[in-house]
């Protein structure tokens, strides 16, 4: 294509008259941004909704530029996580920060001032979402202020955002979009449109870091005529994960009892690399692999030879091994069904795409053979690995404490498996540990660490767990650790599951901490053994007042289990005894609520 068809002539004119004012090292300079540009530009015939630099932020720098040169702006780098991957992720940002010459800080939301905005000048900001679209805990309290927008100004800021979530659920990377949002109607200026990172954000990182923070330095390059370039996102490495570690399967038990219309499996690990140094609280990630009965089945539909070289990340390899190890099939998600839309000319389906609830319901259950076998396309090898999402480590809660069991983790595992359309369906990692390994076979893993969910460091302290199905895992380790170490404080378990004959996880542990004298108080909620299901909420109630006399005195409060219905009934019962025991209005048992999540007397692990 000619210059002629790119640009119109008044641009070409334009374009030549700024060049030709350009001494060389400022056109090294300009070469250089344009190349770590280029990712973020549109097509040739599309329209630059986009774009790398908002015109209002340029002619915003046209004015100040014109008042002569000035001195290196500083950078604000927020962060607000969950595991830890937006700090680590702000760190890596700061030092390319401090490589092309910007004076960098890197904040916590948790202990970040609003009125503090008055004096930022750029600001870029990294967070997660939690659950079902909240913010992680440590950004609560600034989301809720800048939401309100009263009494803030963030006029003088330029600002960008990287959200971190996860595609599998609907609102994906909604906590990030929500502050793009209350910074812009706040006044501040956004250099682009917020950047996603889904949980292969691992590999995008290298190029990606120095492209966003890029953007800042070429801002203030625009306002001083002593600007170097900065190195093309190629000359960057940067990497905030560990690889996983190897470990020994040596111990697999059913514990559910004969006649169970569930299966739970535990299993221990001998955990003895360094890398895999883990308190109660924490999880542990599995490196999994897909069903080759269901790779078999992807490559029949799509008429490929699982034969033909691909390339996944710089590596070579066959398409069966790239299914099979490294594509999420059992999962589809939003992102996947758009990239596959491209290859389909039907109405039909892009109708879907537009209804974000026809869509949600869509992808509820549905795996990638549906989609392929539903709607198929023509597809080359490289097209299919290049749609599907990087399959991601499984993550289960670890069920021990290194100071009971040495240098072994044990988890507890709950088997997915269900059918649709007349199509049995099996969780791609749960399946794979209850089926196809087994005692003496080795796994991929490594430890997640889960700060948000820790015992208190005062053994006195009362505690008070609540746990459904697979949600008792953690509490198993609690208990370890607080025996081994002996704290004195006393400790209330509130457990649900469906039957008490099947059903009772770890029965003989929590009799014996019962009998001890170490589990003060044992509530099992087991929903489908009478005709009126009960649930662990319902525990709560019946017991109002002496939960509400333990939070009173100090104690802390843990859930864990499902977020979608679980976690949401335990958090609205726990509201409803703050009034009903507490006499606190609705506002004020909220208000009480998210003080004790501040002051981590209110904890989750949920999934």
């Amino acid at each position: 294509m000619s210059d002629n068809q790119l640009f119109k002539p008044e641009e070409r004119i334009e374009l030549q008259r700024v060049l030709s004012k350009m001494n060389r090292e400022q056109l090294l300079w300009l070469g250089g941004y344009i190349s770590a540009a280029i990712d973020f530009a549109p097509a040739v015939h599309a329209s630059y909704a986009n774009p790398v630099i908002e015109p209002k932020v340029l002619t915003h720098l046209e004015e100040e530029s014109s008042g002569g040169v000035s001195s290196p702006q500083s950078l604000t780098i927020l962060f607000g996580s969950h595991s830890g991957n937006s700090e680590k992720i702000a760190q890596i940002a700061r030092k390319e920060a401090q490589r092309l010459g910007l004076e960098a800080k890197v904040r916590n939301m948790e202990d970040y001032n609003p009125r503090s905005l008055k004096d930022e000048e750029q600001l870029l900001v990294i967070v997660s979402t939690h659950g079902e679209g909240e913010p992680p805990l440590a950004a609560q309290e600034l989301y809720e202020k800048l939401k309100s927008g009263r009494g803030f100004s963030a006029e003088n800021i330029r600002y960008l955002v990287i959200a971190l979530g996860d595609s599998t659920y609907k609102h994906f990377c909604k906590t990030g979009h929500d502050f793009f949002e209350f910074l812009k109607k706040l006044g501040a200026s956004p250099l682009r449109d917020v950047v996603e990172l889904d949980t292969d954000f691992n590999t995008r990182l290298s190029g990606l870091i120095p492209e966003v923070v890029g953007q800042f330095a070429t801002v203030n390059a625009a306002q001083s005529a002593q600007s170097s370039r900065p190195a093309a996102a190629k000359d960057v490495e940067v990497d905030i994960q560990d690889g996983p570690v190897e470990v020994e399967i040596i111990e697999k038990i059913q514990l559910n009892g004969r006649g169970a219309d569930k299966e739970t499996w535990h299993i221990e690990l001998v955990a003895e690399h360094p890398a895999l140094k883990y308190q109660p609280g924490d999880a542990i990630e599995v490196f999994t692999e897909n069903d080759p009965s269901l790779v078999a089945a992807v490559l029949d539909t799509v008429g490929l030879d699982g034969r033909e070289l691909v390339d996944i990340d710089g590596a070579r390899m066959s398409l069966k091994e790239a299914l099979q190890y490294h594509s999420e099939l059992t999962v589809l998600t939003a992102p996947v069904v758009k990239k596959y839309s491209t290859f389909l000319q039907n109405e039909t389906f892009n109708r879907l795409l537009e209804d974000p609830e026809q869509l949600s319901a869509f992808l509820a259950g549905t795996d990638v053979l549906d989609l392929l076998q539903k709607y198929p396309a023509e597809l080359k090898a490289v097209d299919l690995v290049s749609t599907l999402r990087r399959l991601a480590p499984r993550a289960y809660s670890i069920a021990s404490s290194p100071e009971e069991v040495g240098n072994e983790i044990h988890i507890t595992v709950g088997a997915v498996r269900y059918e649709k359309e007349g199509r049995r369906r099996n969780g791609v990692c749960s399946t794979f540990l209850a089926d196809r390994v087994d005692v003496g076979q080795r796994l991929k893993v490594k430890i997640r660490s889960n700060n948000q969910f820790r015992l208190p460091e005062d053994g006195n302290t009362s505690v008070i767990m609540v746990g459904a199905g697979t949600g008792i895992a953690p509490y198993r380790g609690f208990l370890q650790q607080r025996a081994a170490l002996g704290h004195k404080g006393r400790n209330w378990l509130i457990f649900g599951d469906r039957h008490f004959t099947t059903d009772f996880l770890y029965q003989t542990e929590w009799l014996k901490y019962r009998n001890s004298g170490l589990l003060t108080r044992l509530d099992v909620a087991f929903s489908r053994d009478q005709e009126q299901k009960i649930y662990v909420q319902h525990k709560m109630k019946q017991n109002a007042g002496e939960l509400y006399k333990w939070i009173s005195e100090g104690g802390r409060f843990y859930v864990c289990g499902d977020m979608k219905t679980m976690a949401v009934d335990v958090r609205n019962t726990f509201l409803s005894i703050l009034q009903a025991e507490g006499g606190m209005s609705p506002e004020q048992s909220l208000e009480y609520f998210n003080k004790l999540r501040k002051e981590r007397r209110y904890q989750e692990d949920v999934y």
